[in-house]
């Protein structure tokens, strides 16, 4: 989902395989994202990306599907795990 203008979001990467969540943002573009998502999801991977409007949305999502928080740089080799 590629976005260049409009208001910013927060990004939300889930890691079905690990039960990891992290939130990247606020970003207007989530090119890049998408494509290493794509890229691990091809290669067998069970990730996805969603997006939130605040912190809170990506967290209490996050607590109802029993995932933990990761940070960020752990999942920037989405396609390398």
């Amino acid at each position: 989902m590629k976005r260049r203008r409009g208001p910013s979001f927060l990004l939300v990467i889930v890691d079905e395989d690990h039960r990891t969540f992290t939130v990247e943002g606020p970003m207007v573009d989530d090119t890049r994202w998408n494509e290493a998502v794509c890229n691990a999801r091809t290669a067998g991977r069970n990730v996805r990306c969603l997006i939130a409007h605040s912190y809170a949305t990506a967290v209490a999502y996050a607590n109802g599907h029993g995932l933990r928080f990761c940070e960020p740089a752990a999942l920037l080799c989405l396609n390398m795990r």
